[in-house]
């Protein structure tokens, strides 16, 4: 490991050793020779003292020297190995990378601002026998200086401008220019200072042949300065589609939860390998936001589909995939009570208003709807069912009531309209208790005039889709007749009534849905079966309870690619 010095002027001082051995000589005493009488003892003893002497003056000048020299070498600031005076001599190519990464925003600001400083620090301690040139690696690979410079010829403000840029780190491209540099290097080796967040990124170029060539010329040695950590997740956290039974046609808003690395940063949806929406997170850089992106519902089938970070394709963070199901159609189960002289054409409940407003034409194509009566209703049925509505249905067997709470468990959706004042008790004791909700004991309310319902939150993201004339048409709407049901801690409610009544109550025991209409659609009951929210209100609210238990991109999992 190589001895270097922080201030290597100040060894001249050594000189100063040479101050004791000029005095010592300058002082040396002379021996003058005087006659005296015979005194041959006394010269021996004389003799051997002289001789003591003589060795003790030698070790103390010795002493004062390398008292000296120590000094010396103490106030120069000795060192072993380090970028100081190990450096003297050498070429130091310095590599800033400038990719997107290099944009995440830390407690000290961005990675790339730290690196600036680092980078800074650096130079100031290169001794002035260094050579320099740096390297800006992001789109492209490019040296900011136009040839190689003494360090104190360096410009002050070289890195101050250097900003993140789209791409990735590209260290095949780094090791070639640092190869083509290394060519015309002044040093007698050469030194690459790489300051990087070491950001996963694919492997691009011959990596082995750009190395080979770099350690053909120079011996080469690289030093790492590491600046923050990877985020895992990073860019694209998660995707949030719909968490209904999507219909082909249909125009929907897909959630996306990102962390952008620039300011303004682009964010792309495709589908099926197209793209077919754009969201920018508008604003600064950092921070968790959530993206819309409006799309029509392709056909019928499985769709592939990732939000990806516009121009950067970071493997740790640049995508998320999800997968859009678009079923062919909800099969729907729609048992009813047995109709009465009085129930007329609308029948018990108004249940054909239901199977109209959900299979209008009686096509089949979003909604294939099955009408029974409750002794019809059978495990064998539900088996084949992705929803099952019940509206004002007659007391089910113990059977069909155990199979009916099994199957919602499992993951089935139930939707109940009931609004008949007869079935005030059955509906209290036995039918909500089997599907979750708490025994009690519903009040029948009547009001000639009728009351408007309040929006919940303005309908969440049940909702989601419907225009403000939609949701205005929709509170216009009169109700009369009605139950009045308690709440449930575990549920929320999308409509209510004035005093708090639940008018539509959403509920999710386990796997399952459960939706409940504390209202029927027979014209007594309101103005609903005449407005023209019936038919959207209704698909919206049997698509919400159909996607139980097969909830839309929950966790972001790609059919047929590997985790």
């Amino acid at each position: 490991m190589p001895l270097s010095f922080a201030n290597p002027a100040l060894l001249f001082g050594g000189l100063a050793a040479a101050l004791p051995v000029i005095i010592h000589f300058l002082s040396r005493r002379k021996v003058r020779r005087e006659k005296f009488s015979d005194l041959r003892f006394l010269s021996e003893v004389q003799a051997r003292q002289t001789r003591r002497l003589s060795t003790r003056r030698w070790l103390l000048l010795l002493l004062r020297v390398l008292a000296i020299l120590l000094l010396t070498v103490a106030v120069s600031g000795p060192r072993w190995g380090g970028l100081g005076g190990g450096l003297s001599g050498h070429s130091v190519l310095l590599v800033m990378d400038v990719s997107a990464s290099m944009g995440t925003q830390q407690d000290e600001g961005t990675r790339l601002e730290r690196a600036v400083r680092d980078a800074g620090d650096m130079l100031r301690m290169l001794p002035d026998g260094a050579s320099v040139q740096i390297l800006a690696a992001g789109v492209e690979v490019r040296p900011l200086l136009g040839d190689w410079l003494p360090t104190g010829a360096v410009p002050a403000g070289v890195l101050a401008d250097l900003t993140p840029e789209d791409g990735t780190f590209d260290l095949a491209a780094v090791l070639a220019e640092a190869g083509r540099l290394a060519r015309g290097a002044p040093g007698r080796a050469l030194d690459i200072v790489l300051f990087s967040d070491l950001q996963k990124t694919p492997a691009t170029g011959n990596l082995s042949a750009a190395a080979e060539e770099l350690g053909g010329g120079l011996p080469v040695r690289v030093l790492l300065r590491r600046t923050g950590q990877e985020v895992p997740g990073g860019g694209v956290l998660k995707v949030m589609l719909p968490q209904r039974a999507l219909r082909p046609g249909e125009t929907i808003t897909c959630t996306a939860r990102v962390i952008p690395d620039q300011a303004d940063q682009p964010f792309t949806l495709e589908l099926d390998g197209v793209t077919v929406a754009e969201a920018v997170a508008a604003g600064e850089p950092g921070g968790i936001r959530d993206l819309e992106f409006s799309l029509t519902v392709p056909g019928p089938g499985l769709h592939r589909g990732w939000v990806r970070k516009a121009g950067d394709r970071l493997p740790t963070d640049d995508a998320r995939p999800f997968v859009l199901r678009v079923p062919a159609r909800v099969r729907v189960l729609l048992v009813h009570g047995a109709d009465r002289p009085a129930d007329g054409l609308p029948g018990r409940g108004g249940w054909r208003f239901v199977q109209q407003a959900l299979d209008p034409g009686g096509e089949g194509r979003t909604f294939a709807v099955t009408p029974l009566t409750g002794e019809g209703l059978s495990t064998g049925a539900l088996d084949g069912a992705d929803l099952l509505v019940l509206v004002d249905p007659d007391p089910l067997g113990r059977i069909a009531l155990e199979g009916m709470s099994a199957w919602l468990r499992a993951g089935g959706g139930v939707m109940v309209l009931a609004g008949d004042p007869t079935g005030a008790s059955y509906l209290g004791s036995t039918l909500l208790p089997a599907l979750g909700l708490p025994e009690q004991s519903p009040r029948f309310q009547s009001l000639d005039k009728g009351v408007r319902a309040k929006l919940v939150g303005g309908g969440g993201d049940l909702l989601a889709g419907f225009g403000p004339q939609a949701l205005r048409a929709l509170r216009d709407v009169l109700w009369q007749r009605w139950f009045s049901l308690d709440g449930d801690d575990q549920g929320r409610a999308l409509l209510t009534l004035p005093g708090g009544d639940p008018l539509v109550l959403l509920r999710e025991p386990e796997a399952g849905r459960v939706l409940v209409m504390a209202a029927d659609m027979r014209p007594e009951a309101g103005s609903l079966p005449l407005s023209a929210m019936a038919l959207p209100l209704l698909q919206r609210l049997a698509a919400w309870a159909a996607a139980a238990g097969d909830l839309p991109g929950q966790d972001n999992v790609l059919v047929g690619e590997p985790i």
